[in-house]
């Protein structure tokens, strides 16, 4: 017998609980939101942060997380302004009561200014890879809403495949035309470099201008802009690189100076210690860390990642660690502080092992990012030459796969490798696009990534003419001109980090030396009862950390990348030793 069931009633769409809480919220808080979305122009600045909210219901939320972190806030500060005796305590509850409720306020209310700020200028950097993109496939005669899915799908780019998504949305949902949802995405826009060259496309194409010649133009403008940014890049970094040296060289040998007298002398004692321990192993770290936070913010942003070489730090710690107490028993500075015996010869043992723990824990990531970039190099400037061979080769009639097979042959760098990687699957009948992206696999070299992804799209749907191939190789030339020029402006400033590791460890001892010697000739150093020998320890290994995280520095300043500064710390830490040992064994007096 056949059971039949009643069948349920379809569910009305669920609302979130975070959804319900926004509507009994603004039923409570509806006038005041009005109020604060138009005093603070949220809905402007929400619309240039491409945030899709209303801006009632923003400043709705703005006002109940504000009351919520109201009443944390009192239900933590006002008990220690209550029951704590302590002064600092006391002041610390009124910071929470006061502080914590004002600063949630203001971060929300200037949360979209900030979005709508780093929308700008991730745009900012991709814009003349844009321009480059539509003019190609201008050129071979794709329309705007064919060039618009394809960056949609492209993950090069996430800022361009962003804003071709909202254009997409605008005209799949919404039913706009794709003119019109460029229109309303450009109008928006808070990069106004951005939002001339896209309402100035949508214009030409709707007049029957040249459109064309508008985006040659135009792409020419903006390379000629993105040049100036590099030289701007070039400018700030090497400005942070002058900040660097200034706090991490010439403000550290002061205090090193200052620290190395105040602690011999009585006066100073162990609170100078302290202090000097709080600077050298906090401070100085920090400001190394902080340099390189700043200069990966200036720096140009790419989607490539290097996470292998540290796979191969994290695997190469334990190593390191056995390193080091290896060295320390074997060259008995393990037995010197244990027994609490720290003499000149201690010190030089210790120095010894961590030098070379830090060689061990950096060499297998040197090594392993040495041989992922050693073939990257030059690659932007071969594959402009490449491009520019593959038009000349096009001209003969050849189809785009014919020409790439034909032009394996020939020398190209370190990018015949690449090209041999497409060639293989290209003569077996794979598509370009295919044998591309499983050759692509294995480079680093965002440009590289870039333009070979670009050349696939021309091929695949503008048929890759000649023109459009000799337009594509034209920008890759000027691309390229633009990354080599940066790198070139910023080489001077990798070996800053060398000359402030050595200054820094020689004047230090040296004054050291110095202090102790005229106070041994006075008796002045007898009577203090002062080890001298642990001073210059603790002086020697904050000055061996320091030098390792300069040339995590260095590599920074170099390529953009942290890892690119593990060869920079073993010859930064070699170096120190080596002038530290130079300047402990001419030490008389230490």
């Amino acid at each position: 017998m056949m059971i039949f069931k009643r069948s349920k009633k379809p569910k009305e769409d669920e609302v979130s609980l975070f959804d319900k809480l926004d509507m009994i919220m603004h039923r409570k808080f509806g006038g005041l939101a009005r109020s604060l979305a138009e005093t603070f122009e949220l809905k402007r600045a929400l619309k240039a942060a491409g945030m899709t909210v209303n801006p009632e219901i923003y400043a709705t939320r703005v006002i109940y997380i504000t009351l919520i972190v109201v009443i944390a806030s009192i239900a933590v500060g006002v008990p220690l302004i209550i029951t704590s005796t302590v002064m600092m305590l006391k002041l610390m509850g009124v910071v929470i009561v006061i502080l914590m409720p004002a600063l949630t306020f203001g971060v929300m209310l200037i949360l979209p200014s900030n979005m709508a700020s780093s929308r700008s200028k991730a745009i900012e950097e991709e814009l003349p890879f844009l321009a480059a993109y539509l003019t190609t496939m201008a050129r071979g005669g794709v329309t705007p809403y064919e060039s618009l899915i394809r960056l949609s799908e492209m993950g090069l780019f996430p800022a361009i495949r962003r804003e071709a998504r909202l254009i997409l949305r605008d005209v799949r949902i919404f039913g706009l035309d794709p003119l019109t949802a460029i229109e309303r995405n450009a109008e928006a826009h808070p990069n106004q470099t951005y939002k001339d060259f896209m309402l100035g496309y949508v214009s030409t194409i709707r007049t029957g201008g040249d459109v064309l010649h508008y985006l040659e133009v135009k792409t020419s403008g903006l390379f000629d802009i993105r040049a100036t940014t590099i030289k701007n890049i070039a400018d700030r970094v090497s400005t942070i690189t002058e900040i660097y040296i200034a706090l991490g060289v010439v403000m550290a040998l002061s205090f090193y100076i200052f620290f190395s007298i105040s602690t011999i002398m009585p006066i100073g004692g162990v609170e100078a210690l302290a202090n000097f321990t709080l600077f050298a192993f906090l401070g100085l770290p920090g400001i190394s860390l902080l340099i390189m936070w700043m200069i990966h913010t200036f720096q140009p942003k790419t989607i490539v990642k290097l996470n292998e070489p540290i796979k191969a730090l994290t695997l190469s710690i334990p190593l390191a660690f056995i390193t080091l107490l290896a060295a320390l028993y074997f060259t008995g500075g393990l037995k010197s502080l244990l027994i609490g015996a720290i003499d000149k010869g201690a010190i030089l043992s210790i120095c010894f092992s961590l030098t070379l723990f830090f060689i061990v824990l950096s060499i297998p990531p040197a090594i392993v990012y040495t041989s992922i970039m050693s073939g990257s190099k030059r690659l932007p400037n071969y594959v402009a030459d490449f491009l520019r061979d593959l038009a000349e080769v096009r001209k003969t009639g050849l189809s785009p796969e014919k020409c790439i097979i034909s032009l394996s042959k020939r020398d190209y760098g370190s990018l015949s490798k690449v090209i041999e990687r497409i060639v293989i699957p290209l003569s077996w009948g794979l598509p370009l696009k295919r044998s591309v992206s499983s050759a692509l696999r294995k480079v680093k070299d965002w440009f590289t990534i870039a333009i070979l992804t670009f050349l696939t799209d021309v091929i695949d749907v503008g048929g890759g003419g000649v023109h459009t191939l000799e337009a594509l190789a034209r920008f890759s030339s000027l691309l390229a001109g633009i990354e080599r020029e940066l790198k070139m402006r910023l080489r001077p400033y990798i070996f800053m980090p060398y000359f402030g590791a050595i200054l820094t460890t020689v004047a230090t001892l040296l004054v050291i030396n110095f202090t102790v010697s005229t106070l041994e000739v006075t008796g002045f150093l007898e009577r203090t009862g002062i080890s001298i020998p642990f001073i210059v320890l603790l002086f020697s290994v904050s000055i061996m950390i320091n030098a390792w995280l300069s040339g995590l520095v260095a590599g920074k300043i170099e390529s953009g990348f942290t890892a690119a500064g593990f060869k920079h710390a073993v010859a930064l830490s070699s170096i120190s030793y080596i002038a530290l040992t130079v300047t402990l064994m001419g030490a008389t007096a230490i």
